[in-house]
């Protein structure tokens, strides 16, 4: 059921950018496209699942995180306009989500507890 509603969901902002970028613009829609779906029914099961410390200590993993994401988006901006193919730009865009994604894990289990 975890599944069906993330992707229901999920689903249903995906379908909505196009719509809202042709009546609202490509703002409106960038924002629509960056709703939490998957974060916010993930840490709902989070906390039904193991409990409300754990949940916590996931949406602050989620945070440090955020470069990540940025970092994906500049690669997506950078490139949109240089190469032809969406999955190519898609593609370096994981790219550099995942070394900054790593860098970041790294770093925080490098630490000295």
């Amino acid at each position: 059921m975890d599944f069906v509603l993330r992707a229901l969901v999920g689903g249903l902002v995906v379908a909505g950018v196009p719509v809202v970028a042709s009546h609202f613009g490509r703002t409106a829609a960038g924002l629509l496209m960056l709703v939490p779906v998957v974060t916010l029914v993930s840490l709902a099961y989070v906390w039904w699942d193991l409990g409300p410390s754990v949940a916590g200590t996931v949406s602050l993993a989620g945070l440090l995180g955020l470069p990540s994401v940025a970092a994906f988006l500049l690669t997506v901006w950078l490139l949109s306009n240089r190469l032809g193919s969406p999955w190519l730009v898609l593609s370096f865009g994981l790219v550099a989500w995942m070394v900054v994604a790593v860098s970041i894990y790294g770093v925080i289990e490098m630490r000295p507890t």
